[in-house]
């Protein structure tokens, strides 16, 4: 099949060049380590720990809330993808680690609600 000009990735003049896509990344991948404890929980409940690890970082940089240390134990390695302003910003808090403590009380609190909301259902209520 023939190079055609106009297509997707090609500009106005015709020619493929790094002018269409932007040459940064959008997001980056962080790892965060969290409570194995806390993490399996949430699975059992059917939470999305990877989309509440994600909004709960935003919160911690939002609000400037300061640094905490979890507490030892297993862990769990939680990938997350978040955009690059946001990573930028964690770094110059000194990285995940100190918000890592924040997810888990965020994740545990969620997991909480949802068991209670579980139990405290009708009977001939479907999920």
């Amino acid at each position: 099949m023939p190079y055609r000009p106009g297509g997707r990735h090609s500009n106005a003049t015709g020619r493929r060049d790094e002018a269409v896509a932007p040459a940064w990344p959008r997001s980056v991948v962080v790892p965060v380590y969290l409570p194995k404890v806390i993490v399996e929980e949430a699975l059992k409940v059917g939470l999305d720990v990877v989309e509440i690890t994600r909004r709960a970082l935003q919160v911690y940089v939002n609000y400037n809330l300061p640094p905490m240390v979890v507490p030892e134990g297993v862990k769990v390695r939680v990938d997350v993808s978040i955009p690059v302003r946001l990573a930028r910003e964690l770094k110059e808090r000194g990285g995940v680690k100190p918000a890592a403590w924040f997810v888990a009380k965020i994740i545990e609190a969620i997991t909480i609600v949802r068991r209670n909301q579980r139990r405290n259902r009708s009977p001939g209520y479907i999920v």
